[in-house]
C-alpha cells in the first residue's frame, strides 16, 4: 500500500525527502512526519484531490506536477500519466494496495478477511509454501525458512474479493476457501458456486459495504445462472471460462486500512508480490469538487487517511466515486435510517468531546485476586492492566503505544515506573462522547480503545470499531468481575483526595501483574 509519506504527497529519495504540497524540503524521516502532522499541511493535503479519470491509479496533479501515490514519482505531462499507469511496477504496486494487515488481520480489498492459517499457506497438517507436512504449526509459521519463503511467495488477485497465490508450478492456493487445486482446476474453481457463496458470507460477517455485497451477489446469482446452463445445455467449462472473462464486474475501490499507520513508518513493509490478472482499464470518475459537494450535502464524511467517505448514519466506509456515494444515499436501507428520529446514530456525534485524564476519574481502585487484574476507574468501567497501561503485544515482541517504543520483558517494570511513560499516560486526555466506554487520544494524533488495547486513527474507524462483536466480547471480560461472589473481598478503592499518587499506585500494581501473568521474564 501507498506508504504514509505517498498518502501526504512527499517525495521520498535515498536521504532527501520533499513535500509538493508545501514545497518544503527535510533531511531526515523525521522531519517529514513531524511536519505532516501539522494543521497546515492537513489543510493543504484536504484540498487536493485525485485526478480525473485517474483517481483509481491515485494520481494527483500538484502545480504543474502530476503524482502518482502507489509509486511515489512525480510525472511532468498527463500524457506521460497515461503511459505510467499501465507499466508493470505500477500495476504491481496498485495490486500490492489489495491487501493489508487491519488490526493483526489480513484483510483483502478493505473488507474480505483472510483467516491466519490460509495467509500462511497451511491447509489440513501440511504447509504448502514450505512443501512440509507440520505437526505444530504455531512453532512453524514463526519460524525463519517459514517468514522466508512466505515473503517471497506471490498473491494474486481475481475478482470480485477473490485473493490465491501460486505455490508450486502446476499448483495454486485459494486463499478464500484455503484449498489447493491443480492449473487446469483454478478458473473452474473460482466460478464454483461454493466459492462465490462463500465470499458472499465472508463479506457479510465483515460488514463489507453495501455495494460490495451487491457486487458478490451479482457475482453468486451468475454463477447460478452459468451452472444450470451447463446442466441444461452441456456447455463444457472452456464456454463458461470465456463468458466469465467478458464480465465486466468492477472491485471496490477507495477501501481503507484500520491498521495503525506509526506502526509502520520506520519498519520495512512485507512485500507481497504478484501481478493482477485482471486489470481493468481506468473508469472516468467525477472530479474532486464534485464529490465533495455531493457528500455534504448528504452528510457524508470525508476520510482524510485514504479519501474514501463515511455515512454516519448506516456506520458504512464508501468508495470515492460519485458512483457509489449515489447508489447508497438513494438505496432503501439509508433512507430509512436517516428519516429515524432518536436513532442510536444520532447520539454519536462528528465531533467528539474529551476532558484530562484527571478530571475524568473521580474515583479509581483495582480488582485483583492473584488470577485476574482489572483497574475500577468511577465504579463502572474495568480496565485491564495492559489496555490501562497501553503496553501491548505484536508478534512476540512488547510495544507501548503511548511512548511509542519497543520493549523487552526485562525492561517492562522499568518503563512502567518511569516518569515519562506516567506523563506520557497522563496527557491523552479522555473522550466523554461515549458513554461506558473507556477511549483515550494519543498525542492528539488517533484514538485507543480501553477494552480492546487497540488505536484507530479517525473518530469514525472507533465508532464502527465499538459496534463490533470482539469489542463488545473484550468489554464484558472485566466488567463480568463485577458479578464475582467474591468482588467486595478484593476490590480495593483509593484514596479519592489525590488521584495522582492513586494513579502512580495503580500503574505499580499493573506492571506487577503483567509480569507475573502477562509477559513474564525470560529465564
Amino acid at each position: 500500500m501507498p506508504s504514509i509519506f505517498s498518502k501526504n504527497c512527499v517525495v521520498a529519495g535515498t536521504l532527501d525527502l520533499y513535500c509538493l504540497l508545501c514545497d518544503t524540503p527535510f533531511r531526515s524521516e523525521e522531519e517529514a512526519v513531524d511536519h505532516i502532522v501539522q494543521s497546515h499541511h492537513k489543510k493543504q493535503l484536504n484540498k487536493t484531490g485525485y485526478y480525473g479519470k485517474y483517481q483509481d491509479d491515485l494520481i494527483k496533479k500538484i502545480q504543474s506536477l502530476y503524482f502518482c501515490e502507489f509509486c511515489n514519482t512525480t510525472l511532468p505531462t498527463a500524457m506521460k500519466v497515461g503511459l505510467h499507469v499501465t507499466e508493470d511496477d505500477h500495476v504491481r504496486n496498485k495490486s500490492l494496495h489489495r491487501i493489508s494487515s487491519i488490526n493483526n488481520r489480513i484483510v483483502a480489498f478493505g473488507c474480505i478477511a483472510v483467516k491466519d492459517d490460509a495467509w500462511h499457506g497451511i491447509v489440513e497438517e501440511n504447509c504448502v509454501i514450505c512443501s512440509l507436512e507440520v505437526s505444530n504449526k504455531e512453532t512453524h509459521i514463526i519460524s525463519r525458512s517459514h517468514m522466508l519463503n512466505l515473503i517471497k511467495n506471490d498473491v494474486l488477485f481475481g475478482q470480485p474479493g477473490t485473493v490465491y497465490r501460486k505455490v508450486d508450478d502446476g499448483y495454486y492456493q485459494c486463499l478464500n476457501c484455503n484449498i489447493m487445486l491443480a492449473t487446469n482446476e483454478l478458473n473452474q474453481h473460482l466460478q464454483t458456486l461454493p466459492h462465490t457463496e462463500l465470499m458472499l458470507k465472508i463479506a457479510k460477517m465483515s460488514q463489507c459495504s453495501d455495494e460490495t455485497i451487491e457486487m458478490l451477489k451479482a457475482c453468486s446469482n451468475s454463477t447460478k445462472s452459468l451452472s444450470q446452463n451447463i446442466t441444461e445445455n452441456g456447455q463444457d467449462m472452456e464456454t463458461v471460462d470465456a463468458k466469465k472473462d467478458k464480465e465486466t464486474l468492477r472491485l471496490p475501490t477507495g477501501m481503507k486500512s484500520n491498521g495503525t499507520e506509526k506502526t509502520t513508518l520506520f519498519t520495512k513493509p512485507v512485500l507481497r508480490n504478484g501481478k493482477d490478472e485482471t486489470i481493468r482499464p481506468p473508469v472516468a470518475t467525477s472530479t474532486g469538487d464534485e464529490l465533495q459537494a455531493f457528500a455534504k450535502k448528504h452528510g457524508l464524511s470525508r476520510n482524510r487517511a485514504d479519501g474514501s467517505f463515511y455515512c454516519k448514519a448506516c456506520t458504512r466506509r464508501l468508495p470515492d466515486s460519485l458512483e457509489s456515494l449515489t447508489t447508497h444515499v438513494n438505496s432503501k436501507v439509508h433512507k430509512e435510517k436517516t428519516s429515524m428520529k432518536g436513532g442510536d446514530w444520532e447520539a454519536l456525534p462528528t465531533e467528539p468531546k474529551k476532558v484530562p485524564l484527571k478530571e475524568f476519574i473521580k474515583e479509581v481502585g483495582y480488582y485483583d485476586d492473584d488470577k485476574s487484574f482489572a483497574i475500577v476507574v468511577n465504579d463502572c468501567l474495568f480496565i485491564t492492566a495492559s489496555c490501562f497501561t497501553m503496553i501491548k503485544e505484536v508478534h512476540n515482541r512488547l510495544i507501548c503505544l503511548v511512548c511509542y517504543i519497543d520493549l523487552v520483558p526485562e525492561k517492562l517494570f522499568e518503563h512502567l515506573s518511569s516518569k515519562t511513560h506516567s506523563d506520557n499516560i497522563r496527557k491523552c486526555p479522555v473522550i466523554t462522547t461515549l458513554k461506558d466506554e473507556f477511549i483515550r487520544q494519543i498525542n492528539n494524533e488517533y484514538y485507543h480503545c480501553g477494552y480492546c488495547n487497540v488505536g484507530e486513527n479517525d473518530w469514525e474507524d472507533m465508532l464502527e470499531h465499538i459496534k463490533t462483536e470482539d469489542h463488545r466480547f473484550a468489554k464484558s471480560v472485566p466488567t463480568n468481575l463485577k458479578t464475582r461472589d467474591e468482588y467486595e473481598s478484593n476490590v480495593q478503592k483509593l484514596e479519592k483526595s489525590n488521584i495522582d499518587v492513586s494513579l502512580r499506585f495503580i500503574e505499580f500494581k499493573c506492571a506487577d501483574f503483567m509480569i507475573k501473568h502477562q509477559f513474564p521474564v525470560n529465564n
